[in-house]
């Protein structure tokens, strides 16, 4: 027999799930009045908690929470204005591309730094017009929010 009480978790894993608790735990509550009394408060409070009764909201917590929601019907003008932007950039730099193709085409053959600067600025290009995008869903979804 220990003569030191045991832990709360280990009073409440024998009081709830015995099954778990090792032999020496169960042996000492058995012969250990304070922590038999502990663990039946436990179970005390146990029941006393499961017999109340559900809460009930005097309101319609969903009807609110809705309610804050704001669901626009129509697209703001800027996002149409980002899409036309973006398609008419692409449009412009693959007419440019094949109007001047035979020129690109000795400019990428004789220096080869020039193409990996014309990759790389389309990269970047991309990537700026893909993280705008990204920020404005962001930012619209935190508008519905409302905060």
């Amino acid at each position: 027999m220990k003569m030191q009480h045991l832990y709360d978790k280990d009073i409440q894993k024998y009081t709830f799930d015995k099954s778990n608790c090792s032999s020496d735990n169960i042996e000492h509550i058995n012969s250990c009045e304070v922590c038999k009394k502990v663990s039946e408060s436990y179970l005390l409070l146990s029941r006393e908690l499961k017999s109340q009764p559900e809460p009930e909201l005097e309101f319609n917590l969903t009807e609110l929470v809705l309610d804050r929601l704001a669901f626009s019907k129509k697209e703001p003008i800027y996002n149409y204005m980002l899409c036309l932007i973006i398609i008419m950039s692409l449009g412009a730099a693959f007419f440019t591309i094949y109007i001047f193709r035979d020129v690109f085409s000795n400019v990428f053959s004789t220096n080869i730094t020039i193409s990996n600067y014309f990759i790389l600025s389309i990269a970047i290009l991309i990537s700026l017009f893909l993280g705008l995008d990204m920020y404005r869903s962001y930012y619209k979804k935190i508008n519905m929010l409302k905060y």
